[in-house]
């Protein structure tokens, strides 16, 4: 039999309710068997973990998009490999992008991921696609991959026809469930590699406008005020999108929005040395859409923080910039790049940031969210706020070492993380 765990004096954080207190956890048999438990000192049945001042425990870290590639491109990511790299960042859940080589566009395949990601160490979310092969042209089995597990639907992009964006959004609607939008189409398939603007023609590379984004949200927009679906736009990168986001929630529309590091950390600026970790879609934009996106995390704005975790094989980015993949690896960074650049920088009170990568995923997913409550399995981390780590890539648990962050002395290390009742050291991974 295992021994119980007592988590002693830690600062525990309730996202939901915002408030920090110090707080003894008993985890006995996975559950939570006493709040405020003081442990006797003859317990040998008993790991007692004492916590500092510098430890914080968050409850349901979940990640919002990642892309594990499997099926179909096991060589830059897994479902497991994915899921070691996301318990070594403090994340104790994820919900996946149904974009891979062969897309979770039907409920078999919702059951594969389910399958697949059983006894990985963390609570997979599959998200289905909205269209057949997330072509944009026929509806998938959208209430049949919701039965089979699917939390929400998504072609990673927005899809491009009106009336099947329409005819899926109704449909969602219908069923209860959101559909999430990335804003562009893709600046791949326009032969674009970079914000189109003054960078890019310094550069001499082809760039996309970001009147790409910004006409797709309007549009998205204008269908959502016809058939009321749940619309959750991910990774906006532009000033002029997230305002138009920003203006319709201020109306009671039923939408939310969610950024990524790279969109408030990095600019087209930092593209002079043709750097291709630095190559991502959307593309990395003007300081005045960073200013924005930044300004709107810190007023509230922004609904979700999240990874937009894109691994890629070595060989897939040691080329030139033009021919180089998309995507940057990213999720077990991810808690530390907000500890660091907004909290440590910026002076983001901690609840405020957390509740962006906790209870606001759930919600938006419409997945419960249960804090820690007596009785129930918890998934939390304890982070050690000050304890510092250099970024380097032999020990980046993902396969993709695809990230513009190596190098960097990060904040915010995860020392101990429990999923479902079971403790890892994510350090010892």
């Amino acid at each position: 039999m295992s021994k119980a765990i007592a988590l002693i004096n830690g600062k525990v954080l309730d996202p939901k309710t915002k408030r920090i207190e110090r707080q003894n956890i008993l985890i006995q048999g996975g559950k939570v068997s006493g709040i405020g438990y003081v442990p006797d000192e003859d317990e040998d049945k008993l790991d007692i973990i004492q916590l500092k001042s510098d430890h914080l425990i968050v409850p349901g870290i979940l990640d919002l998009g990642p892309n594990f590639r499997e099926p179909g491109r096991e060589d830059r990511e897994t479902i497991s490999s994915g899921a070691s790299a996301a318990l070594k960042g403090g994340i104790t859940g994820v919900a996946l992008s149904p974009k891979t080589v062969h897309p979770i566009d039907t409920p078999e395949k919702v059951d594969f991921v389910c399958n697949k990601a059983k006894g990985c160490g963390v609570n997979v979310y599959p998200i289905g696609a909205i269209t057949q092969g997330c072509e944009g042209d026929a509806l998938a089995e959208m209430a049949l991959m919701k039965e089979s597990g699917a939390v929400a639907f998504s072609d990673h992009y927005s899809v491009e026809k009106t009336q099947v964006l329409k005819n899926a959004m109704t449909y969602a609607s219908l069923i209860g469930m959101p559909i999430i939008i990335g804003p562009a189409h893709g600046i791949s398939d326009s032969g674009g590699v970079m914000n189109q603007g003054k960078m890019a023609t310094i550069l001499g590379m082809k760039g996309v406008s970001a009147t790409a984004e910004v006409s797709m949200i309007e549009s998205v927009l204008t269908l959502q005020s016809v058939t009321g679906a749940q619309i959750h736009f991910s990774h906006v990168s532009t000033e002029k999108g997230l305002g138009l986001i920003i203006q319709a929630k201020t109306t009671g529309a039923a939408v939310t929005c969610g950024v990524s590091p790279m969109y408030f950390r990095f600019t087209e600026e930092n593209l002079s040395d043709y750097d291709p970790m630095l190559k991502v879609d959307p593309p990395l934009r003007t300081e005045s859409d960073r200013a924005a996106i930044l300004k709107g995390i810190l007023n509230g704005e922004v609904d979700v923080i999240s990874s937009h975790h894109e691994p890629c094989t070595i060989d897939d980015k040691r080329t030139d910039f033009t021919d180089a993949a998309f995507g940057c690896s990213g999720i077990e960074l991810l808690v530390p790049l907000l500890i660091t650049f907004l909290h440590v920088e910026h002076g983001m009170d901690m609840a405020s940031l957390m509740q962006m990568i906790t209870v606001n995923p759930h919600r938006i997913l419409g997945i419960p969210f249960q804090g820690i409550k007596l009785g129930k399995a918890p998934n939390l981390s304890v982070f050690n706020l000050k304890k510092i780590a250099k970024v380097e890539k032999e020990t980046l648990q993902s396969k993709g070492h695809n990230s513009p962050f190596i190098g960097e002395s990060l904040a915010g290390v995860c020392e101990w993380i429990v999923v479902n009742g079971k403790m890892t050291n994510p350090q010892a991974i």
